[in-house]
């Protein structure tokens, strides 16, 4: 029986060294990223922009990779399954490459917000990455290797996070996108030469009739039943990420605000994003843990209704050392929530569903993600930057009703179907 739980779903005994890779190559990925995007707003200031314009464009700028990645995620989905995980994710990795180093070159912001959009197209790597790790893993250690993928978010975000910012403070922000395509392409390399997917393509078929556009629709959708099943869950990942990302893009400008002046932000930003970072690396793995102990419905949604409640409290940041306390406390509770409900909906269809559904997972997030910068700066320009913790803590509220709904009519459905099994 041990030896069977040492052999992937795949028959391939090397799953934990190809985890391991996996897990390096996404780190390498986000730290690329977090080590020059946090910075932007600073970076833009050195442009000549300032006040409301400068709020309307970090607002755009956050909202602009996830309008790409709402049309482009089922249609990177379909491939996926056409020619593998692998090759998508190396399509991501390279485009990381592109659009850190075409940034560098910006002097305006359209061409800022072009790479951005290219980012949401090409860059969109999370569930590329869980649905090639969840298909080289035994069953029963799911959940567990979705939690150290999604660590691994947290682990670049931590090192590119805090070096980014040390660098930006030092050298400017214009090296540090330079400096932060390097970990993408190495990132490549390692998926490339170290990870191997049993990858079969499908097998011919005849060639369907009718509409074309229609029969690569059907390609990138799942069915009637299989979207009954994860409709709610597709719905709080699309909550979710509103709550996310509603402060996100304007936590820099937040941390300004509380320091008092430009000067020293970009490092501050940086040893809270690294903070955070800590925190989502432990979140990954114990969201995981619990995921494969517990059912993974309840344990989001005890960590919907506890960042609620960190939410508020940042709202009320007195200084500097409360908000280095507190927005890493508040990241580890929210950052417990989303693999969990990726585990739940994982659970929901099976592994030849699993990419589209995934897919289409991010596509929600990415709803969410586009929607909340863009509502983010109505709120700022109205109500200040503290505004904005209060309204994440209301999202993270209906997160944590929806989650408990949803649990419940799973857990009445299941005491049903028992009970009818045990009648028979």
């Amino acid at each position: 029986m041990q030896q069977l739980k040492n052999i992937s779903s795949t028959g391939d005994v090397h799953w934990k060294r190809y985890l391991i890779l996996c897990w390096l190559a996404q780190t390498l990925f986000q730290l690329g990223f977090s080590f020059a995007i946090p910075f932007v707003p600073f970076f833009m200031q050195t442009l000549g922009i300032h006040g409301k314009e400068l709020s309307f464009w970090v607002a755009l700028f956050g909202a602009a990779p996830a309008l790409g990645t709402i049309f482009f995620s089922p249609f990177w989905g379909m491939m996926a399954n056409r020619y593998g995980c692998k090759k998508m994710l190396l399509r991501c990795y390279i485009g990381g490459v592109v659009v850190l180093s075409g940034i560098a070159l910006c002097r305006n912001p359209y061409w800022i917000i072009f790479f951005r959009l290219l980012q949401g197209v090409v860059c969109g790597s999370v569930p590329v990455a869980l649905a090639l790790v969840s298909s080289m893993v035994p069953s029963e250690r799911t959940g567990f290797a979705m939690g150290v993928i999604n660590s691994a978010m947290f682990s670049g975000l931590l090192f590119g996070s805090f070096f980014g910012g040390v660098a930006a403070d030092l050298f400017g922000y214009q090296n540090a996108f330079v400096l932060s395509g390097l970990p993408s392409l190495l990132a490549a390399v390692i998926l490339l030469f170290g990870v191997k997917e049993h990858f079969r393509p499908p097998e011919g078929q005849k060639k369907p009739v009718g509409n074309p556009l229609l029969n690569q629709w059907k390609k990138m959708t799942l069915s009637h039943w299989q979207l009954v099943l994860v409709l709610p869950i597709l719905l709080v990942l699309g909550l979710l990420m509103f709550g996310r990302q509603f402060d996100s893009s304007f936590m820099s400008l937040f941390v300004q605000e509380i320091n008092g002046s430009i000067s020293g932000a970009a490092t501050w930003t940086g040893v809270i994003q690294a903070l955070c970072g800590v925190a989502g690396v432990l979140a990954g793995l114990s969201a995981g843990y619990l995921s494969d102990k517990f059912n993974p419905g309840k344990t989001a949604m005890v960590m919907a209704g506890l960042a609620a409640l960190f939410m508020i409290s940042i709202s009320l940041t007195p200084n500097m050392v409360y908000l280095v306390i507190m927005r890493p406390l508040s990241h580890f509770v929210i950052d417990c929530i989303e693999p969990s409900v990726q585990v739940w909906l994982c659970r929901k269809v099976d592994l030849t569903a699993r990419n589209i559904a995934l897919a289409w997972a991010q596509s929600m997030r990415s709803t969410g993600w586009f929607i909340a910068p863009l509502v983010c700066g109505l709120v700022v320009n109205g109500f200040g930057l503290r505004a904005l913790f209060i309204a994440a803590s209301l999202i993270f509220l209906i997160v944590m009703v929806i989650i408990a709904v949803a649990y419940h009519r799973e857990s009445r459905h299941e005491a049903h179907r028992k009970k009818v099994i045990s009648n028979q």
